[in-house]
């Protein structure tokens, strides 16, 4: 990866584009080279120096920087450090950072919405500079250069399948560092990311229930609750959990429906029954003012 020599076959990208914003002192000059679907996204970038913010996104993709050339200094509130060559860090996609570099800083940068990079065993290490193993780090450089100038992969039948070997490349660099053991495979992973788009889909059906999803996943309920099970998850509890964050969006985006009655907010949820919402609440710890409720209507 040559940071000032940008392939010129790439189909021209922004730093706004990779969901960066540039801060009142630059960077002046920058070069991304990105493809991307609706689950994975693969960038290669260098910039002059200058000051950037991290747009935050949505909570289940995890932002992947490995540092190539250069140095960037990156802030998560007052903690601050430096990712420098042959270092990775992983983050959130709802956390709020922001980098500033004094000369050339080229990376790679990835966006992965993948489950298994999110287990509990590897979130402890977000936010924090891994090390990579010599092997590691050229697999994720060469990975980056391959497929970030290859815009026709994009639309090919293949892309979603790549999401399972980006996550196996990160989740291997995770653990030779840590040296921990192997969990989720790439295709336990593939099975929960399908399973949760499924979930996103059918939550608010209150008889949509584990069975329905293992059918749509063609799979048998044991099985799945197998595959959950090495994610230290279950997918009934996947579909409660969904179910309860539309429940909180309607309680605190739309004030009108506190003038309604809990068990319409119940069904609009996904719930069977008031009863059955209140418990979810009481499971995840959620007091979401319900007492403003009626419960009827």
């Amino acid at each position: 990866m040559n940071p000032r020599t940008p392939d010129p076959r790439a189909m021209p990208m922004t730093l706004a584009s990779l969901g960066w914003a540039a801060g009142q002192d630059g960077p002046q000059r920058s070069s991304v080279e990105m493809v991307s679907n609706n689950s994975w996204n693969v960038a290669r970038v260098w910039t002059s120096a200058g000051s950037l913010a991290a747009a935050p996104t949505e909570p289940q993709i995890t932002r992947i920087l490995v540092g190539v050339d250069g140095t960037g200094t990156l802030q998560f509130g007052s903690s601050t450090m430096e990712l420098g060559a042959r270092q990775m860090i992983l983050v959130a996609g709802d956390e709020q950072f922001s980098t500033v570099n004094d000369g050339i800083w080229a990376r790679c940068e990835w966006k992965l919405r993948s489950p298994a990079i999110r287990q509990d065993r590897f979130t402890p290490h977000y936010s924090q500079i891994i090390a990579l193993q010599p092997e590691n780090y050229t697999l994720i450089t060469t990975m980056t250069n391959v497929l970030s100038t290859s815009q026709s992969i994009q639309a090919g039948a293949g892309a979603p399948l790549l999401l399972e070997a980006l996550t196996g490349v990160i989740m291997a660099s995770l653990l030779d560092a840590t040296g921990q053991s192997a969990g989720l495979t790439p295709h336990q992973a593939a099975i929960i990311q399908r399973a949760s788009e499924v979930i996103e889909h059918r939550h608010t059906d209150p008889d949509f229930d584990v069975t329905a999803l293992a059918e749509e996943l063609h799979l048998s309920v044991r099985h799945l609750r197998r595959v959950y099970a090495n994610a230290e998850q279950t997918p009934r509890g996947a579909i409660e959990a969904r179910r309860v964050m539309t429940a909180q969006s309607i309680l605190s985006v739309n004030p009108g429906w506190y003038r309604r009655s809990k068990e319409e907010v119940a069904r609009a949820a996904g719930f069977s029954s008031i009863e059955q919402m209140d418990a979810a609440f009481r499971r995840h710890r959620i007091r979401p003012g319900a007492q403003t409720l009626s419960t009827s209507a």
